[in-house]
């Protein structure tokens, strides 16, 4: 299963130290209350680091004797599936600290204590300085100056400052790294948890509406749940519950590893590496939840499924998925287990092998752009590479040839299975869709000049919806250069290409936002600041590969946009195969620059492009705050709906788009809002859209240097 993964952790205890009943387990305890931290009983083992990170301290709140400890990875356990944090609940803290000040190393202390005390002497040996005192606060633990609201993020990016003259510390401090298998310290006997919190990306919001708060509040409980008991808002609290799909529980993540990677498990001194059901033996049987496995389904907007409330089948009843061990044998319900956006399937099936197989239905009105893939699991039916396409996910043509909601034909997913024969239920694990399968519509009122109200309605092209993360900024400072950003979205969204209403491509994609500055064509001493929106490939299914064609550009996630900085002008560079020309094009009494993205081989690029001026990026910031618009994104609406494919005086054909935002109102619903001052984009190719004054400043390649990319292929 999920062969494009190859998980390798520690298991965070001695397995045989702990267990597990319902009300500790992970997930809905009731329609308000969802357990966030998997919670156990504990005999008090030793705690051990799930794989090579940085850690920080954090006393737990009504208890001095406890702290909890998190864990942030440095190199991922999951490739291709970033964790965020692990969350150790209810760790002695006689393990860490004496009073104020961090335990001195010895035979009998951890490895992150030995290692800590260690670092902190080669400092001060380096720098030839006396060493003082170790106090907790040099490793990030002060907590009668760090209050409850302050972001986790703060501490884990925070770098040390130094009073000068004095060399004296001053809030700084280092937090330690430790080795994947680390001894950490011990759990105490009681109550004790974990969190697995997935990563979004290293950003922060201005005004978090949605996102869940990883402030030292939530580091510092006993446990943690999401609880909307009070809320009494319903749209507040739907988008609040959207939270629990940035955690999985921490049986699912071991039990993830049973398909194709392994657990390292302390077993006395010497470590054991378990694979398959031995990972179930080992360590997923531990847990109540050992044989649940968690759907999550990402759908239109980078929201759960049927958020919108849009995927349906009749007005008579709310079902809008069907679940079953087979595709005789399927139940009709409500998505999300017990009114929250993840389903919790469990299974016992009549087979002798190691794999339970269930087959799912979602709603679709079979447009021509309906897509699907398995971003986390195995999709045994799929077309290709986990994806399925508009064709595979159409239900049988009705008469009319209309588009009428039902549902699509089978999906098959397969996990890893234990137990006797004709007995097989699964191993906890957890499996992520990306789906959608129905047109969303937006309206857009104005008035006409009768001052009558018209409503247009626009719908999502193949490049709509599709970045993110509008108002957020980096957590790191990423260059010298104040004119130099990158934003990393690792939210994985679909885009399909088409080709005479016909789906050729769907590629799964990242997304960055870089923010640079070029030189000022009219002024060489000033420079234009501008923001570029840029897709990057993650998976891709393309039809074409296969037969005698112009091929697309296929590419991967494996490069820093800072690498493709120049140090002196921070202006940001296309990565390799990628390169542009420009091809001035005459719209009326205008001349602008045109430009085309290219790759090297000839190939047909599959890269989106979106460039504007920081200023007129700066409009668009301005109708997410006056519209307080929740889950922003950008959207390109067309300029002439009837026609939008240009010529000019020339021949040369071109697309012509105006610059907006969806986004949704306090009802959670999707809005979309032009800048009262147009932004017009342009397109020569479908992959870069630009802004005349964005490609104005731009100076085609020399012309050897596309030779020489030319007699290279």
């Amino acid at each position: 299963m999920s062969t494009i993964f190859q998980p390798k952790s520690f298991f965070f205890t001695d397995p045989n130290s702990i267990t597990q009943d319902a009300l500790r387990s992970f997930g809905p305890q009731s329609a308000n209350v969802f357990n966030i931290t998997a919670s156990f009983q504990s005999s008090g083992a030793k705690a051990y680091a799930i794989c090579k990170g940085t850690v920080l301290i954090q006393p737990q709140t009504g208890n001095s004797n406890l702290v909890n400890l998190i864990l942030r990875p440095f190199s991922q356990p999951i490739n291709g599936l970033p964790i965020r944090y692990f969350v150790y609940r209810g760790l002695r803290v006689q393990d860490f600290f004496n009073g104020n000040l961090v335990k001195d190393a010895g035979t009998n202390e951890s490895d992150y204590i030995n290692k800590a005390q260690q670092a902190f002497e080669n400092y001060y040996t380096s720098i030839e300085q006396p060493k003082p005192l170790f106090e907790a606060k040099y490793i990030g633990y002060d907590p009668a100056n760090q209050s409850a609201e302050l972001d986790i993020d703060s501490l884990f990016f925070k770098q040390a400052q130094y009073q000068s003259g004095e060399e004296e510390l001053q809030q700084a401090f280092e937090l330690p790294m430790v080795q994947a298998g680390h001894s950490l310290g011990y759990f105490a006997q009681g109550e004790c948890g974990m969190d697995v919190i997935l990563s979004y990306g290293d950003y922060k919001l201005e005004n978090p509406i949605d996102e869940f708060a990883f402030n030292l509040e939530y580091a510092r409980a006993p446990l943690a749940t999401i609880d909307i008991t009070n809320v009494s808002d319903e749209y507040k609290s739907k988008r609040i519950k959207e939270q629990v799909q940035q955690f999985i529980d921490v049986a699912a993540f071991y039990g993830f590893h049973a398909g194709n990677g392994t657990v390292s498990v302390y077993e006395g001194s010497a470590v054991a590496k378990k694979k398959e059901a031995a990972i179930y033996d080992a360590v997923v049987s531990k847990f109540y939840s050992k044989h649940r496995l968690y759907l999550y389904i990402q759908s239109d907007r980078g929201r759960s499924y049927d958020f919108y409330g849009n995927y349906y089948l009749s007005d008579a009843s709310d079902n809008n998925i069907r679940i079953g061990d087979s595709s005789e044998n399927k139940t009709a319900y409500k998505f999300g287990s017990q009114g929250w956006p993840v389903q919790i399937i469990e299974s016992n099936q009549s087979h002798n092998t190691t794999v339970n197989e269930i087959y799912i239905n979602l709603v679709t009105d079979s447009n021509p752009n309906a897509m699907l893939y398995v971003q986390v699991g195995s999709l045994t039916n799929a077309v290709k590479n986990n994806f399925m396409d508009a064709a595979a996910l159409s239900t049988p043509e009705n008469p009319d040839h209309l588009w009428i909601n039902d549902y699509t034909p089978d999906l098959i997913l397969a996990n890893p299975a234990v137990g006797a024969p004709m007995n097989k239920e699964f191993i906890s694990n957890f499996n992520s869709i990306i789906y959608q399968g129905k047109t969303l519509e937006y309206g857009v009122k104005t008035i006409t000049e009768d001052d009558a109200e018209l409503t247009q309605i626009y719908n999502s092209d193949f490049f709509d919806d599709i970045f993110d993360l509008l108002t957020a900024k980096p957590l790191l400072k990423q260059s010298m250069s104040n004119d130099y950003m990158v934003l990393s979205s690792p939210h994985i969204k679909q885009i399909g290409f088409l080709e005479d209403t016909t789906q050729k491509v769907i590629t799964a994609v990242q997304t960055l936002i870089v923010r640079d500055s070029i030189p000022n064509i009219n002024n060489p001493e000033t420079k234009v600041e501008r923001v570029s929106y840029i897709t990057e490939q993650s998976d891709i299914l393309n039809y074409l590969m296969d037969i005698q064609s112009q091929p697309y550009t296929v590419d991967t996630i494996n490069f820093s946009a800072l690498s493709n900085s120049t140090t002196i002008s921070s202006l940001y560079q296309l990565p390799d195969p990628y390169f542009y020309t420009i091809t001035e094009i005459v719209d009326g009494t205008h001349t602008i620059k045109g430009i085309s993205l290219h790759a090297k081989d000839n190939s047909k690029p599959l890269k989106i492009i979106v460039g504007i001026t920081l200023e007129e990026n700066s409009r668009i910031q301005d109708i997410i705050s006056i519209n307080s618009l929740s889950n922003p994104r950008l959207f390109l609406t067309e300029y002439n709906q009837e026609i939008n494919t240009f010529t000019d005086e020339k021949g040369i054909r071109y697309k012509k788009y105006k610059l907006s935002v969806s986004g949704e109102n306090e009802e959670n619903i999707p809005e979309l809002h032009l800048p009262q001052a147009e932004i017009i984009l342009y397109s020569l190719d479908d992959n870069y859209h630009f802004s005349s004054d964005y490609s104005l400043q731009m100076t085609e390649q020399p012309i050897y240097l596309i030779r020489e990319i030319n007699l290279s292929k």
